[in-house]
């Protein structure tokens, strides 16, 4: 017994010792797992609090170095409060834009508030449009109460459907200003006419600065532009046009009996041609001289070497004088003395850089035994009717010159009354054919060719014409043969193109609405087959009004749900909207609003009162406050019609 409870004793105490043990390996990860999860926890909350510590004194002194004593911070895990009163909606916007150089935007919060304005301070609302190949950005300060979103979405359409928009603009709770809608509206107009601008907006201003390909094109923008300018709005447009590439670089003029003429100019840029002129002006040059500017310039020496041709031009008693890039001619009168005439040209060849080459022609008096006063004249009538009168030298020469004179001017508006005369000169067709390549350059005009010059006369609508047609004659005359050009030039008549107020708009629109309806399908807001035909009218006089401002008002019955009525006219007016559209219809300044059945204009008791209530209304939009104008002593700004619908 003795023995047996010694043993019992033992296994008890073994048994005991087994659970303990078993109990301390439960126990000790326990313990080891809650101090560390204190641990993280500590080390989070200091990882956070020195974070915001840090982001706090961060961004005060980045305040206080920008001398926005106003504002502070205040840090709250990883968001970061701005605090403090601003003076005007920029000092707040400086304020996050600091805080935002500091931390991540998304962690700023703004609880700034502005102080009291019964100031009457109002901020300098404006915008600026920068429009390149692919992008399109707008930055500045626009009221809320303007159709932020709108505005982008019609920037958006207007720059282009590949045109990706970056969103800039910060907004504040100040009304708009004066004229700041029609000024949008006359900025997007810019936006839609450019290719590469910047378009700066203000109230009642835009500026536009764009490149134009040609001088025709700066003309076509500022015409487009000006036409969409609304009442009280200022445009101001800096075109720039890229200087053409003219080749050959060509100065040409003659000097005669009676005095100068200037023929033809090129400069390389303004500064250029003011010492060109200021050379010309030291002989009697007749009218008002001007050189064409653009690139191409031969050599730096270019207005010396002209300056240099002219003083030799002028010792002859008459002559012409022809620069073609760095080759100089002079002409002189078959009368000049060959010693004088040679003196003038060594002289001229010592005062010029070596890269000009001097060339001097002193024709004889030419003999015309047997020919006569051979002659050949072509004339050109404002209306662009041909006539040629004159020799030709064989069938074969007439028939190129009536094919050349047909492609040049129509088939119709050609008369010849040509005789054949085989002993003129071989050079004689060559003569013919310029002429008529020079008369095709005229608005009108005559050219008349003779044994010893090619003259042109006339009047021109392109500025370059003058310039064009000596460089054709040089490059197509032979070589000492001696041609005149004496060419105005007259700039088109502005035609102006009559464009129909908003009112007399909605009168031709209400015209067609009278004896025809559009309609849609069943509860369905697709036009049906009539319809269509009808918007086929209605966007022919829509293209003749250009924009105005409008509001496509959708309405129907008192059937039905009222929650399903004004979707169901909402989206009916937006149908209308998208169907003009298609028809490429300035839409940026439509609206297209449903009203569902909340404006009838019939009883609803009635089938033909719920048929007058399904309509489709449009109405002009006040400038100032897109809404309607109920001031009874202006005139009535909202005509409209009603268009059938079928709910």
């Amino acid at each position: 017994m003795k023995h047996e409870g010694v043993g019992f004793i033992k296994a008890k105490r073994i048994l005991s010792y087994g659970m303990s043990m078993r109990l301390f390996w439960v126990i000790y990860p326990l313990v080891c797992f809650i101090i560390a999860a204190c641990l993280c926890v500590s080390a989070a909350d200091f990882s956070v609090r020195f974070i915001e510590e840090a982001s706090k004194n961060a961004i005060n002194q980045s305040f206080k170095e920008a001398g926005l004593t106003w504002a502070h911070a205040e840090a709250d895990g990883l968001q970061v409060f701005i605090i403090g009163d601003a003076e005007d909606e920029a000092e707040r916007f400086q304020a996050i834009s600091v805080a935002g150089s500091v931390v991540d935007a998304a962690r700023l919060i703004d609880q700034t508030d502005l102080l009291d304005s019964s100031d009457g301070y109002t901020p300098n609302f404006s915008l600026e449009i920068l429009k390149n190949i692919s992008t399109v950005s707008v930055i500045g300060l626009m009221p809320t109460n303007s159709d932020r979103a709108g505005f982008l979405k019609k920037l958006a359409k207007a720059a282009g459907v590949d045109k990706h928009v970056n969103d800039l603009i910060t907004a504040t709770a100040y009304p708009s200003p004066v004229n700041w809608e029609p000024t949008l509206r006359l900025a997007l107009a810019a936006v839609k006419e450019t290719e590469i601008a910047k378009i700066t907006v203000s109230a009642g201003s835009v500026t536009v600065e764009t490149l134009a390909d040609s001088l025709v094109e700066k003309r076509k923008l500022q015409t487009s532009l000006g036409r969409s300018i609304p009442k009280g709005i200022v445009l101001l447009l800096e075109i720039s046009v890229p200087r053409p590439v003219i080749s050959p670089f060509v100065f040409r003029a003659i000097k005669l009996n009676e005095g100068f003429r200037l023929e033809a100019c090129s400069a390389l840029d303004a500064e250029i041609q003011g010492q060109i002129l200021k050379s010309i002006m030291a002989y009697a040059f007749e009218g008002k001289q001007s050189c064409q500017i653009g690139l191409g310039m031969p050599d730096v020496h270019w207005p010396k070497a002209i300056q240099n041709s002219l003083m030799a031009l002028d010792r002859l008693a008459a002559g012409s004088l022809t620069i073609t890039d760095t080759e100089i001619k002079l002409v002189g009168d078959a009368a000049t003395p060959q010693q004088e005439f040679d003196q003038a040209i060594g002289d001229l060849e010592n005062v010029l850089p070596d890269v000009y080459n001097v060339q001097g022609i002193l024709p004889h008096p030419k003999t015309t035994s047997g020919l006569g006063q051979a002659e050949f004249i072509a004339t050109l009538s404002p209306e662009g009717l041909a006539q040629f009168r004159g020799l030709v030298k064989t069938a074969v020469n007439e028939e190129i010159f009536e094919s050349l004179a047909k492609a040049r001017f129509g088939q119709d508006a050609v008369y010849s009354a040509l005789s054949l005369d085989d002993s003129l000169p071989q050079d004689w067709s060559i003569y013919v054919l310029a002429g008529v390549e020079a008369l095709s350059l005229l608005k009108q005009g005559i050219v008349t060719i003779t044994l010893d010059e090619v003259e042109v006369r006339g009047r021109t609508e392109h500025e370059t014409a003058k310039a064009d047609i000596t460089n054709q004659l040089i490059e197509k005359l032979p070589q000492g043969y001696n041609f005149r050009v004496k060419v105005e030039y007259a700039p088109p008549r502005k035609i102006e193109v009559y464009v129909p107020s908003a009112q007399e708009c909605l009168v031709q629109i209400n015209g067609l609405l009278s004896e025809r309806k559009i309609n849609f399908e069943p509860s369905s807001d697709r036009v049906d087959l009539e319809g269509h035909n009808l918007l086929d009218d209605l966007a022919d006089v829509f293209k003749t009004c250009g924009e105005i401002p409008l509001e496509i008002a959708g309405h129907t019955d008192s059937q039905g749900r009222e929650e399903m009525n004004q979707n169901l006219s909402q989206s009916r007016a937006q149908a209308v909207l998208v169907e003009l559209q298609r028809r490429r219809i300035l839409t940026s300044s439509f609206v297209a609003k449903g009203y569902g059945e909340s404006q009838p204009i019939a009883p609803n008791d009635t089938e033909d009162g719920r048929e007058t209530n399904r309509r489709i209304e449009f109405n002009l939009i006040n400038d100032q406050t897109n809404l309607q104008s109920d001031d009874p002593t202006k005139p009535q700004s909202q005509p409209k019609e009603a268009l059938d619908e079928q709910n």
